[in-house]
């Protein structure tokens, strides 16, 4: 499959994973009826949004270099590279309860995961 369409089906699963897992997580972990603007989250929920940014980008990263059939590490690259573009456009809104560690981890986490996911899926000997 050509390069464009194995990064956006990689973009698609990460950003899906990512957006599910996010509305599961403040339905459980946030007290019902709050401003999610507003709300100072915990350390639970910020630490679920680590992993599942993380976990995602992984998933995202691996589809991308599976579909695709010839330079699948680069498929990886323009799905984490796409997914922090996407993380850093979701901090243009302004979450007041977000530490500042934020800016630079959650982009960061969604780079090494995708070129995690992507570099698992490049190790893998096809059958």
């Amino acid at each position: 499959m050509k390069m464009p369409y194995a990064i956006l089906a990689g973009l698609g699963v990460g950003l899906s994973v990512i957006i599910v897992g996010t509305l599961v997580a403040s339905a459980q972990l946030l007290p019902p009826g709050v401003d999610w603007v507003a709300h100072m989250p915990g350390r639970t929920y910020l630490a679920a949004t680590l992993g599942l940014s993380f976990g995602a980008a992984v998933v995202g990263g691996y589809v991308a270099a599976h579909v695709t059939r010839a330079h699948r590490f680069r498929a990886a690259v323009g799905v984490a590279l796409a997914l922090a573009a996407f993380v850093l456009l979701s901090f243009v809104l302004p979450f007041t309860g977000q530490p500042a560690f934020f800016l630079w981890l959650v982009p960061l986490l969604v780079v090494v995961g995708a070129l995690s996911g992507g570099g698992v899926r490049s190790l893998v000997r096809d059958t």
